[in-house]
């Protein structure tokens, strides 16, 4: 039998929502996500709470672009307790978003997110992306520079 830290448990919970997303399995996401569940995504609004905060948000991603995959690159638990993943985001950008309908392009997307695990479920996210990468990416012009 293998015991695993906590630790490890963390970064196998958290791992688990790239993995329901890149499998399209959104009912995993009322499993690992608690029912208080906050994203601090700053388009969410504050009451928005529960694993149907992260549905919408997986959603929205799939729906702007259905093969969209994740590949975490890094994983690791910080001083804190929470769990910091690095990604990248590729997919097509078929379906609007933001406002911004299809464009064909491909997009490829870096970002880190941080992850509060409690009584085996997460209760907090942070993502950050770049703002210049997500305007290169669906304008598919990866020139674009944020100073002249």
């Amino acid at each position: 039998m293998t015991t695993f830290s906590s630790s490890n448990q963390n970064h196998e919970l958290v791992s688990r929502i790239y993995e329901a997303i890149n499998k399209r399995d959104f009912q995993v996401l009322d499993d690992i996500i608690a029912a208080d569940y906050q994203s601090r995504d700053p388009r969410c609004p504050e009451e928005d709470k529960g694993p149907k905060v992260a549905r919408r948000i997986a959603t929205i991603l799939t729906s702007a672009a259905p093969d969209l995959t994740y590949t975490i690159e890094s994983i690791e638990t910080e001083d804190n307790g929470s769990v910091r993943v690095a990604y990248t985001l590729r997919g097509t950008h078929s379906g609007e978003v933001m406002g911004i309908p299809a464009s064909g392009h491909e997009i490829e997307i870096s970002g880190v997110s941080y992850s509060r695990v409690a009584e085996g479920k997460i209760v907090e996210t942070t993502s950050t992306v770049g703002a210049l990468d997500v305007i290169q990416a669906l304008a598919g012009d990866p020139t674009i520079k944020n100073c002249p």
